[in-house]
């Protein structure tokens, strides 16, 4: 997908590996919708966590789908990243079996 414009340096600063700040995080806009919730308190829905956008979330399910690995810890870095296929690396090498040869009888 290419961008253009203003999201293009947002993209480009996360595949660079530098730390993700506030500053690349879409424009937000909360609007208050009249209605009432049976379920909530006095009426009430959830207030507050409606506008907060996951985008380390994103970027580290993005990570995982690409490379297979699920990174877990802030920041994510290049660094960590390679650890953490080195270290998948060598779990798969050491829980495969070479093929047994077969007995006797």
């Amino acid at each position: 997908m290419r961008r253009n414009g203003p999201e293009a340096n947002k993209v480009q600063k996360v595949s660079s590996g530098t730390d993700s700040s506030i500053g690349d995080t879409p424009e937000i806009e909360s609007i208050a919708v009249p209605s009432y919730e049976p379920r909530g308190p006095y009426g009430a829905k959830e207030v507050g966590e409606g506008s907060m956008v996951p985008v380390l979330g994103s970027i580290a399910n993005a990570i995982y789908d690409a490379v297979g690995v699920r990174m877990t810890e802030l920041p994510i870095t290049p660094q960590k990243i390679l650890a953490a296929l080195e270290e998948k690396r060598l779990t798969v090498e050491t829980t495969i079996q070479p093929p047994q040869a077969p007995l006797d009888r």
